[in-house]
């Protein structure tokens, strides 16, 4: 069964991904480096308390939505 808190935990997952896949759209084609892996996980660690596995498991989401690609350690922006 569904509960109210599932669907804000779904609406904020959904809205955390979108923040990220937006800084990787701003900042990850400027000079053909991408956004590194280990500065957004970084980033997400210090202001949300991400773990490793979870910051894993937003990018693999990332990744997933077509928006964003990983090539070795860091992630690009797709073509929309």
């Amino acid at each position: 069964m569904t509960t109210q808190d599932d669907i804000n935990r779904a609406k904020s997952l959904v809205r955390l991904c979108s923040a990220v896949i937006d800084c990787v759209e701003e900042i990850g084609d400027n000079d053909g480096i991408g956004a590194p892996g280990g500065h957004l996980y970084a980033s997400l660690m210090s202001v949300l308390g991400c773990s490793y596995e979870q910051f894993e498991q937003i990018m693999t989401l990332c990744v997933a939505s077509g928006r964003v690609a990983k090539r070795g350690h860091c992630y690009f922006p797709t073509e929309k």
